[in-house]
């Protein structure tokens, strides 16, 4: 989950020299009464197993930045070709335009960082789980067409990789629907406030990213939205064995 929080540290990274420089909710009925850890733990456990079966695919993003204040407004605009194979992911950029400093000091740095956050160690330290959060079950609503499972989170420590907030759960299929949050740290001293939001979709047997949207509002009246949509998905997942391999590693065993 680091990927929600990265747009927001390049952002404001921005900001910061700028600034030097000057759901509806319904009752889910069929889902029944659960606690918070259980919730979680059935989370970990669906995405392990998600992850096991997903061998990759291929998608496209847009980026957008958009920056109102000091000393001028400026736009940025960067496509963007993804490809995943397990584990390593890379990342295409296909055509960018807009100001040169939004693009260079942001949407490269946030497509190079991504390998960073692709990391195991980076993965498992950010990660939603107790290890990183507290978890409090706030109810259950329909979020996005889905029956889920309200979790408020809090960070078990101020780290700029995570967050506090709202998290929603598929009531089914224990699968993160939407966040709703804030930096656990706030990345500079110039920002102010800021706002993410991030939603996943089903695609196929698999949840993935659907759109990211990150609201930074500065001490001096500076503005910055970033906004990443996710689009063309390709999934591969990894084909089951055959009832040959099946048996011949059980005779193997």
């Amino acid at each position: 989950m680091r990927l929600v929080t990265l747009p927001i540290l390049l952002i404001t990274s921005f900001l910061s020299a700028s600034s030097v420089i000057q759901g509806q909710t319904m009752s889910a009925t069929s889902a029944p009464e659960i606690s918070a850890s259980e919730i979680v733990t059935k989370m970990a456990y669906m995405n392990e197993k998600r992850a096991a079966a997903l061998k990759g695919f291929t998608s496209h993003r847009t980026y957008v930045l958009d920056y109102s204040g000091f000393p001028s407004r400026k736009h940025a605009k960067m496509e963007v070709d993804v490809t995943f194979n397990a584990p390593k992911k890379e990342l295409k950029i296909v055509s960018e335009e807009g100001a040169e400093m939004l693009r260079d000091h942001v949407l490269h740095k946030l497509v190079e960082s991504e390998a960073e956050a692709n990391d195991r160690s980076n993965k498992t330290a950010t990660a939603l789980t107790e290890a990183n959060y507290e978890f409090t079950f706030a109810g259950r609503e329909q979020k996005d067409g889905r029956n889920c499972y309200l979790l408020e989170v809090k960070p078990r420590n101020k780290s700029k990789f995570l967050y506090e907030g709202k998290v929603w759960v598929d009531a089914t299929e224990f699968a993160v629907v939407h966040i709703q949050a804030q930096p656990a740290k706030n990345p500079s001293f110039w920002v102010k406030r800021t706002d993410i939001e991030h939603r996943y979709e089903k695609v196929g047997s698999f949840w993935l990213p659907v759109s990211n949207r990150s609201t930074s509002s500065t001490r001096t009246g500076g503005h910055a939205v970033l906004a990443i949509d996710y689009s063309g998905y390709h999934v591969v997942p990894h084909e089951p064995a055959s009832p040959q391999q099946n048996a011949l590693m059980g005779s193997s065993q």
